[in-house]
């Protein structure tokens, strides 16, 4: 039995690298282990195809917001699960399982958003212009977070 779901799980896998293949490194994509999903970024768009392959490969949602052009990165919340959405000029919260979108947190007037960044492992931050921002709840906006100085920082020349 085992060996079966084994085998049929290594057969979806290996139908999903063409696909994988297909995406080059500009298409954002995020493996979760624990519940077997993988997601995917459109090429040409702004939405997220999450896929099962616990049993084959299974369509479990898809996560859109109308004005996201680009998908800039992924990042997963197993304990709600969640997911975020970097665009260019914003960050989407969804539900992972059903695609809902959850929270929009808009870029400050003029910032390209560029990527994650690792944070304290209570706040999600991004990058955008050498700058951090972290989404604040209630503005519905990404704030600047201001640089925390080391010790060698600190000390005078």
């Amino acid at each position: 039995m085992v060996r079966g779901a084994s085998i049929r799980g290594l057969i979806a896998l290996i139908g999903l690298l063409p696909l994988l293949a297909l995406a080059g490194g500009a298409r954002a994509q995020v493996w979760w282990p624990e519940r077997q999903w993988v997601f995917v970024a459109d090429r040409d768009g702004g939405s997220v195809q999450v896929l099962a392959l616990r049993s084959g490969l299974t369509p479990v949602a898809v996560l859109r917001q109308r004005d996201r052009s680009a998908v800039r990165g992924i990042a997963v919340d197993p304990r709600a699960v969640r997911a975020w959405v970097l665009g260019p000029r914003e960050l989407d919260l969804h539900d992972a399982a059903n695609g809902r979108l959850i929270a929009h947190y808009a870029a400050p007037a003029g910032m390209l958003l560029e990527g994650f960044e690792p944070a304290d492992g209570r706040s999600l931050r991004v990058r955008s212009g050498g700058a951090l921002f972290e989404p604040r709840p209630g503005c519905g906006c990404l704030a600047r977070v201001d640089a925390v100085l080391t010790g060698r920082e600190m000390r005078a020349p």
